[in-house]
């Protein structure tokens, strides 16, 4: 019983593992031009905050979009950021300091 009840313990932590890890997503309806603009905006105030908190913040042009997608991803874990602020940074990151339409 005290073994089932560990293997129990280690299966819910490695499903919370896997469900944290889950890459950041554009939300599930598509974003109109204004909903973009002003989540560019959003990131653009939050990046120099929240990213120069911990480590120097990079320009979007430093790395390519499907980079700063993995990069985020590992980001929204270590910053504890709310996922839309989460978006919101990486919509301004992923358009290379050029807003959006």
């Amino acid at each position: 019983m005290r073994q089932a009840l560990r293997l129990t313990i280690v299966a819910a932590l490695m499903l919370a593992m896997l469900i944290a890890v889950q890459p950041v997503r554009a939300q599930e309806q598509p974003m109109s031009a204004a909903e973009r603009r002003e989540a560019f905006i959003r990131g653009a105030r939050i990046w120099p905050v929240a990213c120069a908190s911990c480590h120097k913040a990079r320009p979007g042009s430093e790395f390519s979009p499907d980079q700063w997608q993995l990069i985020m991803r590992h980001m929204q874990i270590r910053s504890q950021l709310p996922a839309r602020d989460i978006q919101a940074v990486l919509i301004y990151l992923q358009s290379s300091h050029q807003p959006p339409g």
